[in-house]
Order: C-alpha cells, then structure tokens, then sequence
C-alpha cells in the first residue's frame, strides 16, 4: 500500500452517502398489499450470477484456535459447499435500493454517547464539564417495586494494590480491565479497613489495615489508567466504598443509566449486571450539578463520561423527522415489507435463495493474513457527523446532522491474503479467513410478488448498480481490508403479469430499470440544477462503488496506539469529502414537500391526530393534491383541445383559435382579431367553405364588429359585406 503522510487528513476504509432532507413516500403506498394484486403489477423469478472481484469471505461460523486468534469459516450448505445465504444477499440489495431510492435513515439504535477528554485541562470536557460539575461514589440498583432504577451516595477512599495484596495476599494490576479485578474481590464480598483523614494537596482518603479496620465497604475497581507523568506506582490504586447514604435520591435516572450501559465496555457492562453487590447493587461515580441535587451521568471511573445532549434519532430529525415516521413507508419497506402497529404492517414480496458456486468448491478455499476485524465507533464525531465550518466541529451537542450511509469503498487489496494490521499483543482479538479467490462465481434466485413495474426496476437497479459494471457492491467479511466486492448481473426468467396488457408484454430488465429512474427523476424534488441522477446521494454512492478509481484513495484505519484521532481532532481535522463530491443540497430542498399517500386509504390510522406536524403534513398534502388536480385538468384539457385541432380542417382551427382568443381579451383587442381573419378569409389564396365563412361572420356580429370601433364602422361593414359576396352567404 502506498505511503501516506502522518495525520494531515482523517482517512478510513468507509464513507458517507449524505443524508437527504427528503423521503420518498411513493403514491401508490396505501395500495400495497400481499394479497390485493396491482393492475399493472407483475410475478416472477430473477435469477442473478454474483463475481467477486476482490477476495470473499462470507462467514457463518468462528472457530477459536489454539494460538488464541478467529477463524471465520465460509458459510456452507450441509454437504460442505461453499454458499452465500440469501439473508446476506438481501441485506446487501436493501442497503443499496434504501440509498437509491430516497429512504428512511432508521435502522439505527438511539444511543446517547458520551465522552471522557483529559488532553487539556482547558478543554470542555475538563473546564466546563468537571471543572463546573461535582464527582460523588454512589450505587445505582434496580427497584422493582417502583420499576425504576434509584441511586444513592455513599463516600469512597483509594485503597492501595499493594496494601491489598499484603493484606489480602490478592495481586491487583492497573492493565487489568475491571472485570477481571471483580473476579478477584467480588461485590459480594464485604470487607473491612480504617479511613484517613484527608491528606496531601489532592486531599484524598486511603483505607488502611484492611480487614482490621472499624469500616466496613466493598472494593471498586476500574480500567487501566493511562500512564502519565507520574511514577507507575502512582497508577496502583483502586477504591472503597462505604459509609452508603440513608435515602436514596428521588431523580429519575433511568436515561442516565441506560447511557451508561451502552457507553461503556460490553464485557465490563455485562459482568457487573450480573455480579451486582446483593445489598447496594452497582458502584458508579455520579456527575452531578455543583449542588449535587441534580445527576447529569454516571461512570465507572472517577472521571465519569459526560452525556452528549443529543442522541443519534435526534440528530436524523435534524434531517427531517419522516425517516422515524411510523406514517410513511418508503419503496424499501413496500418492497421487502416492515412491522407497524394495528395490523399495519407489510409482508415481504421477494424471496431471496441462498447463491451456490458455480466454480469454487471447498479446497479452492485460502486463508487470510492476521487481522483486527474491529467495528469503528460513531463516537468520532469528525467522521460520523456532518462538519459544516472548516474552524469548528460539530458534536453530539451541536444541531447538525449524521453523516449518514457508512458505506465501505471498493478498493482492490495490495495482498490477495490482504494486509495484516494484526501485532504479537493483540493475537486475542485477531482473526483469520476463509477466502475465495477472486472471479468465483455464485448464482442465485429472487423470487417476486405482485411488484409493480417501478419496483421491479428499484430491485433490478439495485441489484446491478445502475447497470454499470463499474460499480461493485460490498459483500462479507474483510471489507476494510479491500475484501467483498462483487458484482451481479440479472435476468428475468419468469415473468408473469397480473393482466393480460401486462402478459401480453415481457419487458426487460433494462425497460424495468428504466422505469425507476423515470419515477426517481420525475418524483425528486428538483432545482433547475439540481436532480435525481446528479444528487449528492447517487454521485458518492456510485464514486465510492468504483473498484478501479479508487486504488489512490486511503482507505487504513486510524491508528489508536498512535493517537491518530487525538491528534486529528488537536489539528482540527475532518473526514473530508470523498473524491471532492458535494454532500449538500440546495438550502429549500424538499422543504414543504409531502407524499400524496400520506395518511390515505388504511395508513390513515398511524397519523397522530394530536401531532401539530401531522395535521401540518395533512394540510399541505390537501394542498398539492388540488394543485396536482388543477395540474391534470389542465393538461386534460390541452390533450382534449389538440385533439379537437387535429380532427378540424384549416379553416376550423383558424375559427377555433379566434373563439379562444376573443373569449379571453378585452374589448379594445377584439376588433384586430376579427380584422385579422377576415383578411384571411377574403384573400385570393384562400377559399374556404361557406359554412366556415357563415360561423366567422356570426362571430364577428357577435362581438359587434359592424359597430365598433366608431372611427372604422364604415371599413367592417364593408368587409362583412365583402364576405357575405365571397362566400354567398344566405343571411
């Protein structure tokens, strides 16, 4: 892989496709239905051949191996053939038609995140956080009685490791994560020591004479602390508990904790759920207000994580609250179906198969080099957010926006076993794969329900990406490493329409696509330069799925043992636009949009009637349906008019353009008109029927051309006079 200079950029194997102020609600979505068939709906089977133009593993089952690192196994059928499930496959195709198609951005958990900074003591974190805040030892158990969770205050003191291990004959490391202390000296157990008085510039407290002291508590460890100026010794401590308050605090405290829970280690979490000390339950340090009459966090350390003030679903409503919306239903969910309340919900009309090898069988199987298959955390803000200033970041607490689709780019590997990023210390947490070599070929079958031909041609697009073999999905395991891109192609081979119009047709597969992106385009809500094809959207999704343009792109992990990510954010650094694509969209994109299906037919029953913005939504929906009323009649009536025209001779359309014209002018402007047709009608070149003669002099005494304007009475008289002799008309 090319050399890349240190920490000048934030750099990742993942993007973004921006989030879209705009959902698109098709109208037909109060229509869908498992069992009512669509008039131009149509049945069949898709069968598709999937290639892999990187190395492929998807995995099904981990093997521990006895040097202490994964294997991920391929997945296979029961006689040992190599498959790719077709969950694995339809996950994939979701994702990509969820993107193309203007979807909800909802399947994601509503975390609050948290964060701990103690780089500089003029910090936030710090300054504002600590530094205005207070720190208190406390319990936090579960009431069952008052199905809620209550915390009480205790006091606390650090207790040397070495004083318990000369007492307790226990050893006591700080590298050791917390569980792992727990297991030595668990909260079940009640110990004894003597309490200092505060010493030194810190003031702090030591229990001493352990197991022979007046007091009595529960030890309380904590994570290994960074090292930092200090002697190692200095870091050789932990806590005691005692001293637990009478009253517990009567905040609600429910959003706190389960903060908590998901902020902090999965294994550190786990075990103290279910290791709880039987009389106080769970020690924590409580972040509260200068008072203390208010817990804004809880920790397991004495520098408790501070809340972000926004969760994730409140950054999407920033976005537009119809991605969280129970009352719209986007093409993805009409498609692969969705869960509502009241029976509302959809069953899914297509059916994936698992994709068997055509040309790979199990000892065709290799393994990769030694890997770290970690999942990045959103809590890194300069990636996962929307970063609008060049001078500030936006985080969790500010009112911005996610960043939104994370996507893997496509990006050959320089190893067909791929690029350890594996070391000797972290073999524990390291893996090894099964991979097929590159131009393995799978086939499959989707089969369909009742899909009208715009959802057929959202599922075929997605399936090929657009039709263009440049682009590649991503697929399995290993896509960091450049491992799971694949390609698929597809062919209708059934097809059978609900009608006979639609039998007698068999479109195909270009047709259907076709009539997506004509929906797409003709439903995005467009500037002038502003479109479907051309969004933000579409151009990072298809730029990020181009194998053979993104070889320069850097796509390694920041380094956590390098302080990357501290350094970035010191340097202000951000993920920056892939390949220099715009992200934003106009600044009155979408802004009164609304689906004409909102609320119709049985969906009706998910709009809250106490909901401002539903009744807002309601309203302008009214509103646009007349405007596309007012739209139709129109363009009914030019249809009607043109046909009308068509069907006249010469002459007619001549008299029925007057009668328009006259109809709609003022009186002054009249007298022209008529002077202008019978000029046509009296000229030499021109002879016309007399019936046609007759219909333009009634016109003209109908308008009282004969006596307006005064100034020339005399000359219309005359030219009526001249037609009546053209034309022999009998009066």
């Amino acid at each position: 892989m090319p050399d890349y200079p240190e920490v000048n950029t934030v750099h990742a194997p993942y993007h973004f496709v921006p989030l879209s102020r705009w959902v698109y609600m098709p109208d037909w979505a109060h229509l869908v239905s498992h069992d009512v068939p669509f008039k131009e709906g149509y049945s069949g089977i898709i069968e598709y051949r999937l290639t892999n133009s990187t190395p492929l593993c998807v995995g099904a089952e981990q093997e521990k191996k006895a040097d202490r690192t994964t294997l991920v196994k391929w997945a296979r059928d029961p006689v040992g053939n190599p498959v790719i499930p077709g969950s694995s496959v339809k996950g994939m195709i979701r994702n990509v038609l969820e993107i193309a198609s203007f979807g909800k951005f909802n399947a994601v958990d509503n975390q609050q995140f948290s964060f701990r900074d103690l780089s500089s003591a003029k910090n936030h974190y710090l300054h504002d956080i600590i530094g205005k805040s207070r720190v208190e030892p406390g319990w936090i158990k579960y009431d069952n009685s008052q199905q809620k969770w209550i915390y009480t205050g205790c006091d606390c003191a650090k207790v040397k490791h070495q004083d318990i291990k000369d007492s307790l004959k226990v050893s006591i490391k700080n590298e050791d994560p917390a569980e792992e202390k727990y297991r030595k000296l668990p909260l079940s157990r009640t110990f004894t020591a003597n309490i200092s008085d505060e010493e030194g510039k810190q003031k702090n407290r030591w229990a001493r004479s352990l197991q022979q002291g007046n007091t009595r508590g529960q030890f309380v460890f904590t994570n290994n602390r960074i090292k930092g100026r200090g002697k190692p010794g200095d870091y050789e401590f932990s806590y005691f508990f005692f001293n637990k308050r009478d009253r517990p605090t009567s905040d609600q405290i429910d959003r706190q904790v389960s903060a908590l829970f998901s902020n902090h280690r999965p294994e550190q979490v786990k075990y103290l759920q279910g290791n709880f000390c039987p009389t106080n339950g769970i020690p924590v340090f409580a972040l509260t207000d200068k008072s203390g009459n208010r817990i804004e966090a809880f920790g397991f350390a004495k520098m408790p994580r501070a809340s972000y003030k926004h969760t994730v679903q409140d950054l999407i409503d920033r976005a537009t609250k119809n991605h969280r919306s129970e009352a719209f239903f986007d093409l993805a969910e009409l498609i692969f179906g969705t869960i509502r309340d009241n029976g509302l919900g959809l069953k899914s009309r297509v059916i994936f198969s698992d994709a068997t090898a055509d040309n790979l069988s199990e000892p065709q199987l290799y393994l990769s080099s030694t890997l770290i298959l970690n999942n990045p955390k959103p809590t890194f803000y300069p990636a996962y957010l929307e970063q609008k200033s060049p001078n500030e970041y936006n985080t969790y607490d500010s009112d911005t926006t996610p960043a939104g689709w994370k996507r893997y780019i496509s990006r050959k590997p320089d190893s067909g076993k791929l690029i350890s990023n594996a070391t000797g210390k972290n073999a524990n947490v390291s893996s090894r794969m099964e991979l097929a070599p590159v131009n393995s070929q799978f086939t499959g079958k989707i089969v369909f329900h009742n899909l009208n031909p715009v959802e057929l041609g959202a599922l075929l697009w997605s399936i090929e990406l657009s039709g263009d073999e440049r682009y590649h999905h991503q697929l399995g395991h290993g896509k960091p490493f450049g491992a799971g891109s694949v390609r698929l192609s597809a062919r209708i081979s059934k097809l059978h329409g609900n009608t006979q119009t639609t039998q007698a047709t068999q479109p195909d597969v270009a047709w259907f696509r076709d009539c997506f992106v004509r929906q797409m385009t003709d439903s995005y809500p467009e500037t002038e330069s502003h479109k479907w094809q051309d969004s933000p959207q579409i151009a990072n999704l298809l730029a990020m799925s181009n194998l053979n343009d993104n070889q320069d792109v850097n796509t390694r992990y920041m380094s956590i043992d390098s302080k990357d990510f501290q350094r970035a954010k010191n340097n202000n650094l951000r993920l920056e636009s892939f390949n220099s694509l715009h992200r934003a969209e106009p600044g009155r994109f979408a802004r009164h949009h609304v689906p004409l299906s909102f609320g119709e037919g049985r969906l009706g029953d998910l709009v809250d009637a106490t909901s401002s913005r539903d009744q807002e939504l309601l309203g302008r929906k009214a509103e646009a349906k007349e405007a596309r009323q007012k739209q139709a009649d129109e363009q009914k009536a030019i249809a009607e008019r043109q046909a009308r025209m068509a069907s006249l001779s010469p002459c007619g359309q001549i008299l029925l353009e007057l009668e328009e014209k006259l109809a709609a002018s003022q009186q002054n402007d009249i007298p022209p008109l008529i002077r202008e047709a019978m000029a046509t009608f009296l000229s030499d070149d021109n002879a016309f029927k007399s019936e046609s003669a007759m219909q333009l002099y009634k016109l003209a005494r109908k308008y009282e051309y004969h006596k307006k304007p005064k100034k020339k009475v005399a000359a219309n008289k005359a030219e009526l006079n001249s037609l009546k002799e053209k034309y022999k008309l009998e009066l």
